[in-house]
């Protein structure tokens, strides 16, 4: 049994605070919220995001401590690494949702059955709607001719 994924996001803020103090932290997890954290933290590098977003994604106030933490978490380095049943270790820590390792694109398994489940839905809805439907006559013109 786990946490519940608001009880993860505060956990991480605690690991962001180790983090902020320069400790190293290595965490083991099967939670894809981990993993959410760490991309948008990526993606925010990469894309010049700030304090603010980094406030956003925790839902911190406008403080001086959480704009800090902000600020300094967006000069930390962070790693994935994806442990393989056959052994194999795998650095897939850029997360890449378009990547052609499945081990990185589906984040170590940890999303494929969401994919797949959006994907099936998807077909399904498409599939609904490209169906051609008969149509009603309204309730009160049925009685009328």
């Amino acid at each position: 049994m786990g946490l519940h994924p608001q009880g993860i996001a505060t956990v991480l803020l605690l690991v962001l605070e180790l983090l902020r103090r320069g400790y190293k932290v290595v965490l083991s997890t099967h939670s894809p919220v981990v993993l959410d954290m760490v991309w948008a933290l990526q993606e925010f590098k990469q894309l010049e995001g700030n304090e603010g977003d980094v406030r956003s994604l925790f839902e911190l106030p406008n403080s001086n401590y959480a704009k800090d933490l902000g600020k300094e978490i967006l000069k930390k380095d962070y790693r994935v690494y994806f442990f393989d049943r056959d052994q194999t270790v795998r650095d897939i820590s850029k997360l890449d949702p378009g990547a052609v390792d499945s081990a990185e694109s589906q984040w170590g398994g940890l999303v494929g059955f969401a994919s797949r489940t959006g994907d099936t839905i998807a077909k399904v809805v498409n599939r609904y709607e490209s169906k051609p439907r008969n149509k009603k006559k309204p309730i009160a013109a049925e009685g009328k001719a």
